[in-house]
């Protein structure tokens, strides 16, 4: 136990460090923002493209702001729940390096793994339910599971995009930064300004990217997800894929 306490204090050490938990604070403003203004992009993408197929729909600005506090909600309950997780799987980890020293890393690698295991599994979850609860105006909870039923018909073709979307981001993003170094380098103020612009114009077309996705795979000619026909019919008189 000796043994490895300087590593558990070198730990703790870190972790108390002023500068790493301004940037995890900020870190985790920064998502929590950017899934609030998912809200009213997505939604004013899907009235968009109801308005190409003749459908005339208006939305009030008190909408756009429950659509941003919607989005957020469900964003902090995901972060909430990878946070009880992990809070829950230090208690074996701790109980190892406790008593058996030996393992303790073998039991955190394991933990590690189930956490991102996890993490990811309810990432898609928290994706489709995203779009269920600002389309289809339900509520959080019935969302969730109709996130859960619809990743489980369509887990092959959630992940094939997700990964697509992950990989396309990873490109342009190496591509802004590119032109950022190549072509405005000296100029601190532009180059700021451009690569805010094209993050900002790539996060609207992610967004639309997704909500298209998840119109195609809402259509798809497969068993429609128990409860999502009943829901739409009477909690979204539009519809969630309607268009």
């Amino acid at each position: 136990v000796l043994s490895n306490t300087p590593d558990v204090i070198n730990w703790l050490s870190l972790m108390s460090q002023p500068e790493l938990l301004l940037s995890l604070a900020l870190l985790f403003l920064v998502t929590l923002g950017q899934a609030a203004l998912r809200g009213p992009i997505i939604v004013s993408a899907n009235l968009s493209l109801k308005k190409t197929t003749g459908q005339k729909e208006k939305i009030s600005g008190l909408e756009l702001a429950r659509t941003a506090l919607v989005a957020g909600t469900i964003e902090l309950l995901y972060m909430g729940t990878l946070l009880l997780i992990a809070l829950i799987l230090t208690l074996p980890c701790f109980l190892a390096w406790r008593f058996n020293p030996t393992v303790s890393p073998v039991i955190i690698k394991l933990g590690v793994l189930l956490l991102l295991a996890l993490g990811v599994y309810l990432y898609f979850v928290k994706e489709l339910a995203c779009f269920y609860a600002l389309l289809g105006k339900t509520r959080i909870s019935t969302a969730v599971d109709l996130g859960f039923r619809l990743y489980r018909q369509y887990a092959f073709l959630t992940m094939l995009f997700i990964f697509y979307a992950s990989l396309l981001a990873f490109f342009v993003t190496l591509l802004i930064n590119s032109i950022t170094n190549t072509l405005i380098t000296n100029h601190s103020g532009l180059s700021s300004g451009f690569i805010t612009l094209a993050c900002g114009a790539y996060f609207v077309f992610d967004q639309i990217l997704r909500l298209m996705f998840f119109r195609t795979i809402g259509t798809l000619p497969k068993e429609p997800v128990p409860g999502a026909v009943t829901l739409q019919q009477n909690e979204s008189p539009t519809g969630i894929i309607s268009g």
